[in-house]
């Protein structure tokens, strides 16, 4: 009983002609190719269960199979380094191998059976790419006998693989992961963790947040497919970078959806308008209470508005920016119920109809202190108050004058060269 080095076995077994009867021994030690010769010899009779200790620096699957077929012992040897697909085909488990797998790309259901045909340590960290379906990938990470480098690539061959399957990879590696992403909601696929990666990602029907829609296209070098969105939310900031990002081309499928904007308080007007241009779908702005801009601008929206391709408007309170002709301040107040004011009013002819209390306008120039609504001047402007009819004129020319039509009970003050309507 003990161990019995292969060489001196065949030199017994060449100086007889009787079988050699190794039975009793528990272990086989030397080269692979004094052991398989000893096994090979018709003279030596050897237990099933023996144990072997290979010394060689490198031994050939080959040759640790042969072995393997003549013993369920354990086999301790330096297995010769190569791929993972031919390191697979060692036999047996439970055999001490040291394997190394040589670089380039590994699959991982390879990785994972060379792990169960050996007690040490897979050495996979040449390995750049590992491949395969997620399950087996997942296997071969959380395998505590599998060693793999940091920045592995990965490439998963599923049909679609679950974020949260993406993600237990991504964990486990720096290197890009390529992957097609079981189709979900923007808010289920915005949850996908990494940056970088070649995720093939499509949106399912409904409506989608556009922080998710941007999100998903931050995480993935392969364009968003967002065609089956009905609605896109969110600011209009974060409603446009998703337009943008759909025309460079990194999320495609968008551009008749409806869009839902939360802004509220003071909105440009071209924010309204510049937004309506991306989509076919309305734009919402329910909760915008003052629009501001030029004359145009504002009438830009309100016109979007009554087209039904802008949606929510009627009510704001509206402020004017730069100077507006008489005509436009008029056409203006008439498309919100709400207050409309304008830094200066153009001073030229016109007739405004449609003012009312809580509307203001500037002249952009500076009036002397009034006592009361009757006709007043300086070296600019002089106004006058009759009933309903508000008169403004410079004073050089009586001729140029602007007559506004007050709605309803109102009356007007001056202060500093802007008029405040009052009921």
């Amino acid at each position: 009983a003990g161990s019995a080095a292969a060489a001196d076995l065949n030199t017994i077994d060449a100086a007889t002609t009787v079988t050699v009867d190794a039975a009793m021994a528990s272990t086989i030690t030397g080269t692979v190719a004094n052991v398989k010769t000893a096994i090979a010899a018709a003279g030596i009779t050897t237990a099933t269960d023996y144990a072997v200790t290979l010394s060689d620096a490198g031994v050939s699957v080959a040759d640790a199979n042969t072995v393997d077929a003549d013993t369920t012992g354990v086999i301790t040897a330096t297995i010769t380094s190569g791929t993972a697909a031919a390191l697979a085909a060692l036999t047996g488990t439970g055999n001490a191998y040291t394997t190394t797998v040589t670089a380039g790309s590994a699959a991982a259901a390879d990785l994972n059976t060379i792990d169960a045909a050996t007690t040490v340590n897979v050495d996979a960290a040449l390995a750049s790419t590992i491949t395969g379906t997620v399950a087996n990938v997942k296997t071969a990470i959380a395998a505590a006998g599998i060693t793999t480098a940091t920045d592995y690539a990965v490439t998963l061959s599923d049909a679609g693989v679950s974020v949260a399957d993406a993600n237990t990879v991504d964990a486990d590696t720096t290197g890009v992961i390529t992957a097609t992403i079981t189709s979900g909601t923007a808010a289920a696929l915005a949850a996908l963790t990494g940056t970088g990666n070649a995720y093939t990602t499509t949106l399912s029907a409904g409506s989608a947040a556009a922080t998710d829609l941007t999100s998903i296209d931050a995480k993935t070098t392969v364009a968003v497919g967002a065609s089956a969105a009905t609605t896109l939310t969110g600011t209009a900031a974060e409603i446009q970078a998703a337009y943008t990002a759909n025309t460079a081309g990194t999320i495609t499928g968008l551009g008749d959806e409806i869009a839902t904007a939360s802004d509220s308080g003071s909105v440009a007007a071209t924010v309204l308008t510049d937004l309506d241009a991306v989509t076919t779908g309305a734009v919402g702005f329910a909760s915008v209470t003052t629009l501001t801009g030029t004359a145009a601008q504002i009438q830009a929206a309100y016109t979007a508005n009554t087209a039904g391709t802008i949606t929510g408007l009627g009510n704001e309170i509206v402020t004017l920016s730069g100077t507006t002709s008489a005509t436009d301040m008029g056409t203006v107040a008439n498309l919100s119920t709400g207050a409309v004011s304008a830094t200066a009013l153009a001073l030229a002819n016109g007739t405004i109809n449609n003012l009312a209390a809580g509307d203001t306008f500037g002249t952009g120039l500076t009036f002397t202190t009034h006592t009361s609504a009757v006709l007043a001047n300086d070296a600019n402007l002089q106004w006058n108050l009759t009933g309903t009819m508000l008169t403004i004129e410079t004073v050089a020319d009586s001729s140029t004058n602007i007559m506004i039509m007050l709605t309803g009970m109102a009356s007007v003050s001056e202060a500093g060269g802007v008029f405040t309507i009052t009921g």
